[in-house]
């Protein structure tokens, strides 16, 4: 009895331990988390409150400029949120048919310019319609933050980059990791190659950590939003390295049918056609206060009378008291009773209206939230792109 309580003792000992240092680790990625997002938010909010003060002082010209800076900052204040919700698997996705090849040239047509003498990437067994279901924004960015890594892999070196793809079979023979566990089916496979010094071997465990990171300015986000958004497509990535051999990212992503048409486009600016020709209603609700007035401005700029509601018992109340309106720009994330449950309300109070969901992080329910993308806007919204949503589904254009 007495030796089976000494190593029952021993055994809570050594479980107290790791619970220790599991908590030791998270607050220690906690603390690389609030410190990189202090770092990046407070240079974000500098430059936003300096070109505030320049467009207040009006002078020689420079508040065309100073807009224009604010713009572009507040674009990169929501791609910081954008990685921290990739990062944790949270970010919406609002798959398209994506033409591979296309969006893959898109990106590095971009990153050649961040390229350093000496360096190059090399694009190799190009295949022809190759096509997967993707969020478009999210699946450039799995690939511009697998080369950018390949770059930093290769600072100091002289050597090039490889960018492949090709449409695979799985369960194929060779195939390990984490594509061993997917189904069965037909893959877009993705490698980014680097002839860098490798991984160590007490890296690679942490690799898709999110918070972890080698590097001095790094923040532990981008191979951790890598790893989030394949697996939230459905996918798997692993990666195949030694020290002084380099590294080779695989990406293994669900393919679809070629389509004919895909999507291939940025999402930039939509060309406005004009304001409409025939007066329109809109109720708009969102529990924030400032995102319902800028809504309801920006929409009564372009021609529709607005009516404001600030909760889901208040939009039900305009409803039910008979407010008529051509369709509802909804908040997903409300206190209570949120967007999607109101959504279900508005159904049966009006059937056959639409209801355009405006969210920054879609709640997981079961993939039910959106019959297409056309159906989800996602914070922050460019003004012509939520124009083009109403317009298009409030009109009937």
């Amino acid at each position: 009895f007495r030796d089976a309580t000494v190593r029952l003792q021993a055994q809570a000992d050594r479980r107290e331990a790791d619970r220790r240092l599991q908590r030791a680790e998270r607050l220690q990625s906690l603390g690389v988390l609030a410190g990189g997002l202090a770092h990046d938010l407070n240079n974000i909010l500098t430059a936003i409150l300096g070109n505030l003060w320049l467009c207040r002082q009006g002078e020689g010209g420079q508040s065309e400029t100073a807009l224009l800076e604010i713009e572009h900052h507040a674009h990169a204040a929501a791609d910081l949120c954008s990685r921290l919700l990739a990062g944790a698997g949270s970010a919406p996705t609002l798959p398209i048919a994506v033409d591979v090849e296309v969006a893959i040239d898109y990106v590095l047509h971009r990153e050649r310019r961040l390229l350093p003498p000496g360096l190059e990437v090399e694009r190799t067994d190009r295949e022809q319609k190759l096509a997967v279901m993707a969020d478009i924004v999210q699946f450039r960015q799995v690939v511009q933050n697998l080369v950018r890594n390949a770059i930093e892999a290769m600072v100091g070196r002289v050597g090039s980059i490889g960018v492949e793809c090709a449409r695979v079979c799985l369960p194929a023979a060779g195939v390990g990791g984490n594509a061993a566990a997917l189904p069965v089916g037909d893959y877009v496979r993705i490698v980014v190659s680097d002839q860098g010094p490798g991984i160590p071997p007490d890296v690679l465990p942490r690799l898709f950590e999110p918070f972890f990171t080698t590097k001095f300015t790094g923040r532990g986000l981008g191979l951790a939003s890598v790893h989030g958004i394949v697996r939230r497509h459905c996918g798997a990535i692993d990666v195949e390295t030694g020290v002084g051999v380099g590294s080779r990212f695989v990406v293994h992503w669900p393919a679809t049918t070629w389509l004919g048409v895909v999507a291939t486009a940025d999402h930039g600016p939509v060309p406005r056609a004009g304001k409409p020709d025939l007066a329109g209603s809109v109720l708009v609700v969102d529990d924030d206060v400032a995102v319902l007035q800028v809504t309801a401005r920006l929409l009564r700029a372009d021609g529709w009378t607005c009516h404001e509601a600030s909760d889901s018992a208040q939009a039900v109340a305009l409803l039910e008291g008979g407010l008529q309106v051509d369709g509802i720009v909804l908040d997903v994330m409300m206190p209570g009773v949120g967007g999607l449950e109101l959504r279900e309300t508005i159904r049966r109070l009006r059937p056959g209206l639409p209801v355009l969901l405006v969210t920054g992080m879609m709640p997981d329910d079961g993939g039910g939230a959106a019959s297409s993308p056309d159906d989800v806007l996602l914070k922050p919204f460019p003004r012509e792109a939520l124009f083009a949503r109403v317009r298009a589904w409030l009109r009937r254009e």
